[in-house]
């Protein structure tokens, strides 16, 4: 990557909010059991090299490294990481949405920020709201929406930062106890 780019990665989660559970298309299925109150979570990236700005559409557009999605109380997980996912800003519009589906369709996520306009700032999601919407097309789909709260994900250089500081702390906190005056050595017993 040029010195400029910058992975950048996210984690959202957030608590559904609305949950609609189809009918299975296949009868000896279950029906899903997905419901208001349950928790999600998930991750997406992308590197803000790739970052490109469509003039004729008037939008900027980024491909996702990796997303994922995630319904512990279901325990379901699916893995979008992989062609297909991607970011769309709409300076017009004043909405940056991260989308993402597998290749055969049965998933697709969304998650639609407001924005306010104006150039994409791809550092700009960190802290702010989303709209999530999940969908399962599968045989016993369902269907959550809810609001996502998005933080940043540090670095690897922050983490290593933060290894480096607590080991410094570690030897700095060994070094002042060796220091310390020396405990009088206790007297043999004799016999």
């Amino acid at each position: 990557m040029p010195a400029s780019a910058e992975l950048l990665s996210y984690k959202y989660s957030g608590t559904v909010t609305k949950a609609t559970n189809f009918e299975p298309s296949i009868p000896e299925l279950p029906p899903a059991t997905t419901h208001p109150g349950e928790t999600f979570r998930g991750n997406f990236s992308f590197d803000t090299d790739d970052v490109v700005y469509d003039e004729g559409e008037g939008y900027y557009f980024v491909p996702l490294t990796s997303v994922n999605f995630a319904l512990p109380d279901e325990d379901f997980y699916e893995d979008f990481s992989g062609p297909g996912g991607q970011v769309f800003s709409s300076p017009t519009l004043g909405t940056t949405e991260v989308q993402a589906g597998r290749a055969d369709y049965q998933y697709r996520l969304n998650l639609l920020f407001n924005t306010g306009g104006g150039p994409f700032d791809p550092k700009s999601l960190a802290g702010k709201n989303a709209s999530m919407q999940f969908t399962d097309y599968g045989p016993n789909g369902f269907q959550v929406e809810g609001v996502a709260m998005v933080a940043p994900v540090p670095e690897p250089a922050t983490w290593l930062a933060m290894l480096l500081g607590v080991v410094l702390a570690g030897l700095a906190a060994h070094a002042r106890s060796s220091r310390a005056a020396p405990r009088p050595r206790p007297e043999p017993a004799l016999c």
